[in-house]
This record gives structure tokens, sequence and C-alpha cells, in this order.
């Protein structure tokens, strides 16, 4: 049985690392010219993730922001959405993307 636990095991760690491959690319590719493009944060940990500019948060499409805004983060938030596995979306693997912490360094 021992050697099916292990198996699944790596399995597990596989997928797990291809999906944060995944993350990294979404992250290079989507988010961060998106938070260039309108000068937003984006932020997930602790089970959630959202996007911010100023004292604004945008915690998905439907949060209080301009049409155009609206336009360019519904697309984006479906496929931060995407479920993984339960309970696991995929916006929980794309790291944080902070313009003003990347400036000081």
């Amino acid at each position: 049985m021992k050697a099916y636990t292990e198996a699944l095991d790596i399995i597990k760690r596989k997928f797990d690392d291809e999906v944060y491959d995944l993350g990294k690319k979404v992250r290079e590719e989507v988010i961060l010219p998106v938070c260039k493009q309108h000068k937003l944060r984006y932020v997930q940990g602790m089970g959630r993730f959202f996007f911010s500019r100023g004292d604004k948060t945008y915690g998905d499409a439907s949060d209080n922001m301009s049409a155009a805004l609206r336009e360019v983060l519904t697309p984006i938030f479906e496929l931060l959405n995407s479920e993984v596995y339960d309970n696991q979306v995929l916006g929980y693997y794309v790291d944080d993307v902070d313009l003003a912490k990347r400036k000081k360094l």
C-alpha cells in the first residue's frame, strides 16, 4: 500500500508544481501588465486575492469600480477564480504584485 500512497504523493507534487508554474506565467503575462497600466496592486493570501489602488480594494468585478476598469478586470477575475481543485482557485497561486515595492528595490 505504501507504494501507492508514495506514487500519489509524487503525482500531487507534480500537479502542484505545474499549477505554481502557471501562476508565475499568469502573474508575468496578465497581472503585472494590468497592474502597471492601471496603477494597481495585486495581493493574495489567507484564502483570498484582490486588486487595490490607494484605499480602494477590488475583490471581484462587481465591486465599485469604473466601467473601463470593470471591463479589464472581469475576464481576469474569471481566470483567477478558475478552480484548480476543491476550494482552491488559480488566484491563490499567483504571487503579489506591488509596483511601489519593486521601485524601492
